[in-house]
């Protein structure tokens, strides 16, 4: 008796884990797109963007791309990203304004230097962008990494961030590490073991159904299949070295104290079903810098630029 009710449990518990992955499996491929949607969605660069390669100051490079003319606006990723999540964004503020995207070092076609992954350094990049395409009076958007760094920028080297940029459009980021404490560090460290050893078995955690919904944790209400596949598109193409030199800094960084210093005009822009950023996050930055207005965009995920396009090119430009 005891044995056939081990087995019937066991039966049971098979059952419903193939029952949850059926279901699972037939829901994601809701959110599968191929090239030819994303491109027929606008979740493509345009081929007519121009692109560049800059050389960095300890050997890296970052990629850029840049279409239309007018007030110029400077996009800068987070992190696992690339200048692609931009596409929407690129494709409609072009028509207006001279728009620039850039690949943070390691991420996309950029590539790192030999000072490594810091924000001190990813800030020195974006100083060397500024300067190297010569830009002034600079709409600098940065969104959850990216924004770290814009901050981080602004309250450390103000004075020479000022004399080309006019403007900060913070997007779904935090003064502070996105997960604080010991524990969920230590936590970091095991998910990028797991994360290299599934690169070296030739098995990216987001290739698969599980990737997928991984993916769709970082977006609100209702989503865009295409937001969906190209931010898992962009997961999958991330080097898990990269990722591991990443994690670390992410989870160290801390700027909260020093935000007083930033004296630009500030916008703060987050979603009330952000997980990853939440809103009292955005509230704590918004209180910090003088003047700073907040943007709540109800049901809005942490992937704004590719759930509020209309939006979020509103309040850009």
């Amino acid at each position: 008796m005891k044995r056939s009710r081990i087995f019937g449990a066991g039966v049971g518990l098979a059952g419903a884990v193939l029952a949850t992955y059926l279901v699972e499996h037939n829901r994601s491929a809701r959110y599968r797109r191929d090239e030819a949607g994303l491109e027929k969605a606008g979740f493509t660069i345009p081929q007519e963007a121009k692109a560049h390669f800059l050389p960095l100051s300890d050997g890296g490079r970052i990629h850029v791309v840049e279409m239309g003319e007018g007030p110029t606006l400077l996009l800068i990723h987070g992190v696992m990203l690339s200048l692609d999540v931009w596409a929407p964004i690129l494709r409609r503020l072009s028509s207006t304004n001279r728009v620039i995207a850039m690949s943070q070092r390691g991420h996309g076609h950029s590539l790192g230097g030999s000072e490594g992954y810091g924000f001190s350094r990813l800030g020195q990049d974006v100083t060397e962008v500024l300067e190297a395409l010569d830009l002034k009076d600079v709409t600098l958007v940065g969104h959850s990494m990216g924004g770290m760094v814009v901050q981080r920028l602004a309250a450390r080297r103000p004075v020479e961030l000022a004399q080309r940029v006019k403007r900060l459009v913070l997007v779904a980021t935090s003064p502070g590490p996105v997960i604080p404490g010991r524990i969920p560090v230590a936590a970091l460290h095991v998910a990028e073991r797991v994360v290299r050893r599934a690169a070296k078995r030739g098995r990216g955690i987001f290739s698969s159904d599980l990737g997928i919904w991984l993916t769709r944790i970082g977006f609100g209400d209702n989503p865009n299949p295409e937001g969906v596949e190209l931010t898992r598109q962009l997961l999958s193409a991330m080097d898990p070295d990269v990722i591991g030199d990443l994690m670390s800094n992410v989870a160290d960084f801390s700027i909260m104290g020093r935000l007083g210093a930033i004296a630009l005009p500030t916008t703060v822009v987050v979603g009330t079903k952000d997980h990853l950023t939440p809103l009292r996050t955005a509230t704590r930055i918004a209180d910090a810098i003088e003047g700073a207005r907040l943007e709540v965009l109800n049901g809005c995920g942490h992937m704004v630029m590719l759930e509020r396009v209309e939006k979020l090119c509103a309040l850009i430009a």
